[in-house]
């Protein structure tokens, strides 16, 4: 785990064979705690550390929060659509 996790948040790590992938990287994404999130569903408890995990929480808010996601789809056009423009989104 620690080469995944880089002191703020979990990353993903790149296969060489998909290095161009979309969201594949050092991005902040929120796929990094949904494990977690699924973990406590089906009562299995922890999988990642808190104090990792509450980082990567707080990260992923003051890197993605928007309140308008135009400009950010405009500059970065692949991917998939959460929220059109105008609205705000995380």
């Amino acid at each position: 785990m620690a080469e995944l996790f880089d002191g703020e948040y979990f990353i993903n790590a790149v296969e060489p064979q998909h290095a161009e992938a979309i969201n594949s990287g050092t991005g902040c994404h929120i796929d990094q705690v949904f494990g977690q999130s699924w973990a406590f569903q089906a009562g299995l408890g922890r999988i990642l550390p808190e104090k990792e995990t509450v980082s990567a929480l707080r990260s992923l808010w003051r890197y993605n929060f928007t309140p308008d996601v135009g400009p950010y789809r405009e500059a970065y056009k692949p991917g998939r659509w959460y929220a059109m423009p105008g609205r705000a989104g995380c």
